[in-house]
């Protein structure tokens, strides 16, 4: 009898085993599904991610080589609601879900012991930043011997990721089979660009970048500011405006000029709402109106309080939106940070900065070939409105001439305490700007070269480079 219960009792335990253990096991395809994790496509089903993008936790105690945006202050230009609304966290790329996990592998990432800069490399990374994915693929078949195949495929999945195509970018990825191929930097910044994160280097580590994770990261930059301008997030457009500029005119190709110039009329939109703006947030002294003030008088006043600064009347008017009388009590804001000027000749550039951060920038002309335009550091000097024209063995030429080439404004450029024949000034003929046009000077158009007299101080330095 007992025998029996036992029996009895090993054939119901065999019974609930088969019956029960195979609710809980997973199939084939959920457990390959559970190894590479999943990517939900908007408007799709889920898709399998790329097996390189998944990792372990990182160590704490590592640093990563980049970044996340960091939160900043609330955006002036913005309200209570309008602030809490757009946040201040990465911005959402289009075509891709919003709370798009940042994988924890991106913490883990070292740069490449080399840097590579070849031509090759060169080629293909300004074709990155300023081709589409198509241009890119035949760039990168005209130089095979260069790229491994894999490392091919990242870089065309991320311009496919950065154009909006991060379905297709993901199925490219797919395809990638030797991980050990692919440099980390780029492999970080091209899950950026499918994760819709926000990706800012620290100096230090992009200066030790290849041209090719260059060109990913302005790539990057480009998307996130042309999305926080649309986003009226002012400030932090600007300041990444002033990056991708800034950063496109060191890199160690050619400079793109329609992209640039592009760059130039939106970092302007974007300023004229942060650095322009009397109520932005940037450094500053406050100054009230005294009764009997100019705009001159409060500059001298200033200067005297800080010899050395470069400001002028038209620095102040333009940072406090001054369009008619100032008043006794009104108070006004001194910019306090370092004005320069920055010409990069084959982009054909002028940058107005505020201690490295570009406020302004401009199309210019340049020298033309057997004239070409002095490089080098200069000062400003002597500012002439409605410039004569003169030339040896020829009679002056006035101001309302159309045969006056300087246009309305002139800006003198001094060396070494000595006046050149160099300078900014206005044109007769606006074709010419962008243009290597010049007997030698920065042609720009009139209205611009008239913002540029007013805001740009006698004795500040401008930097000139080919």
């Amino acid at each position: 009898m007992r025998a029996f219960g036992l029996l009895l009792v090993v054939v119901l335990a065999v019974f609930l085993v088969v019956r029960f253990y195979p609710a809980s096991s997973d199939s084939a395809q959920d457990q390959a599904h559970a190894a590479v994790g999943e990517v939900f496509e908007p408007g799709g089903t889920a898709a399998a991610q790329p097996r390189f993008l998944s990792r372990p936790e990182p160590d704490p105690q590592e640093e990563s080589p980049l970044e996340q945006v960091a939160p900043r202050d609330p955006d002036p230009s913005l309200g209570a609601e309008d602030s809490a609304a757009a946040g201040r966290g990465p911005v959402q790329s289009p075509g891709t879900e919003a709370g798009s996990a940042r994988p924890s592998w991106l913490d883990d990432v070292r740069p490449a012991t080399a840097v590579p800069r070849s031509l090759d490399e060169i080629q293909v990374a300004a074709e990155v930043l300023h081709g589409s994915p198509e241009s890119v693929a035949r760039r990168l078949a005209g130089v095979e011997a260069s790229f491994s195949e894999d490392r091919g495929r990242l870089i065309v999945a991320f311009c496919h990721a950065v154009a909006g195509g991060t379905p297709r970018a993901l199925e490219i990825a797919r395809e990638i089979r030797d991980e050990a191929a692919l440099d980390p930097i780029e492999r970080q910044l091209f899950q950026a660009a499918v994760g819709g994160a926000a990706v800012v280097a620290q100096p230090a580590a992009m200066a030790s970048v290849g041209p090719v994770a260059l060109a990913f990261r302005l790539a990057l930059l480009a998307r996130e500011a042309e999305l926080y301008l649309a986003q009226k997030r002012y400030p932090t457009a600007a300041v990444a405006y002033s990056e991708l500029i800034l950063g496109e005119l060191d890199a160690p190709w050619d400079p793109g000029r329609e992209a640039l110039w592009g760059w130039a009329e939106q970092l302007n939109k974007a300023q004229e709402n942060h650095r322009w703006d009397p109520h932005g947030d940037w450094p500053h002294r406050q100054i009230s109106v005294e009764p009997g003030d100019s705009l001159s008088l409060i500059r001298q006043r200033y200067l005297r309080d800080h010899p050395g600064a470069w400001i002028s009347a038209g620095l102040i008017q333009k940072a406090n939106r001054i369009r008619g009388y100032i008043q006794p009590g009104d108070k006004l804001r001194i910019p306090t940070d370092e004005v320069s000027v920055l010409v990069d000749l084959e982009g054909r550039l002028l940058v107005f900065l505020f201690d490295g951060e570009a406020a302004c920038a401009w199309k210019v002309g340049v020298g033309r070939p057997g004239e070409e335009t002095l490089e080098g550091d200069f000062t400003v000097g002597v500012k002439l409105e409605d410039p004569m024209w003169t030339r040896v063995g020829q009679a002056p030429v006035p101001a309302s001439d159309p045969k006056n080439p300087l246009g309305t404004r002139w800006i003198t450029w001094m060396r070494d305490g000595r006046k050149t024949s160099y300078g900014f000034h206005g044109n007769n003929d606006p074709a010419s700007i962008g243009q290597a046009d010049s007997e030698g000077c920065i042609r720009m158009h009139n209205p611009e070269v008239e913002v540029l007299f007013e805001i740009l101080p006698v004795g500040a330095p401008i930097h000139v480079r080919e």
